[in-house]
């Protein structure tokens, strides 16, 4: 495509056939009524009932190339570099041109003949695609387009759903081989865990064993080891027994007790400590008291 503004069949001196028009945006202009304006200044500014056109819209207005044949691409003046501010003369590949430039915008372009002024007066028209002053990037229209922000804002949506859906899947996956992991361990386990439950209850019953002596309801074998101690003394006969706060008094009648001989049995058993003997009122009565630990 040949990327200049004028056709081939353009005569130099014929200026009436292109126009270049640079209108600054109102003041009072809202964001959402620009495209309104830039439509209508494009029909309204037109010198030609039929034609063509290019336009550009910069920071602060809408430039607008009007052609009354068809254009062959972007205008060379639009592909240009941007210039210094001032009045410049330049040279383009087959027409010369007078332009005025400021904020880096050019202001006017008027088309110049080929015998207007020495040709060493005229600048090289400096023509790059790469960096052009007025050509609409796609990426720039892409940005100011509504649809396209609307189009990001779901894309984000949808990548924060796709990420929120792979995270749920991984958890669930990871749960349910921790749950499977588990169960494999607890069935590789379970007879060490039922050994360890049996070793633990025996060990449990093996404690109270040990420790009935510390109880309250041990009456029945405090008695009994008593008994067995002054069964060793001969016959006798209990007549009363008492018991509080592991404290046991058993009162009994015999015809002929040792009591060194009683306390010292009682001792030995281990299970008894504070053995008393006394006589009670009454003849060959005794009461033998004695607490446990």
């Amino acid at each position: 495509m040949n990327q200049f503004f004028f056709p081939a069949q353009e005569t130099v001196d014929d200026h009436s056939r292109t126009v270049y028009v640079f209108k600054p945006f109102p003041a009072q202009l809202k964001a959402r009524e620009i495209k309104q304006w830039v439509e209508l200044q494009q029909q309204a500014l037109s010198p030609f009932e039929q034609g063509d056109r290019y336009s550009y819209q910069s920071r602060f207005g809408l430039h607008l190339w009007f052609s009354q044949s068809v254009l062959d691409g972007v205008p060379e003046c639009a592909l240009q570099h941007a210039m210094p501010d001032g009045e410049h003369f330049v040279q383009g590949k087959n027409f010369r041109y007078r332009q005025q430039w400021q904020h880096g915008l050019m202001q006017s372009c008027v088309l110049l003949s080929a015998s207007s002024g020495e040709a060493n007066h005229f600048r090289s028209l400096n023509i790059s695609s790469a960096k052009p002053w007025a050509m609409q990037r796609k990426l720039d229209m892409w940005l100011r387009s509504a649809n396209s922000w609307l189009i990001f804002c779901g894309f984000l949506l949808f990548c924060g759903l796709l990420w929120s859906a792979a995270g749920y899947v991984t958890l669930s996956a990871q749960q349910a081989r921790a749950e499977q992991q588990a169960e494999q361990l607890t069935d590789s386990l379970g007879s060490k865990l039922n050994q360890q439950a049996a070793v633990r209850a025996g060990q449990q019953h093996l404690s109270w064993l040990q420790n009935w002596r510390r109880e309250y309801g041990v009456l029945p074998e405090s008695v009994a080891t008593i008994a067995a101690a002054i069964n060793e003394q001969g016959e006798w006969t209990a007549k009363q027994i008492r018991w509080q706060n592991r404290t046991i008094e058993v009162e009994f009648s015999s015809a002929q007790v040792d009591i060194a001989a009683l306390v010292s049995a009682l001792e030995r058993t281990g299970l008894l400590n504070d053995v008393n003997i006394r006589p009670q009122t009454g003849g060959n009565a005794w009461i033998v008291e004695a607490t446990f630990p």
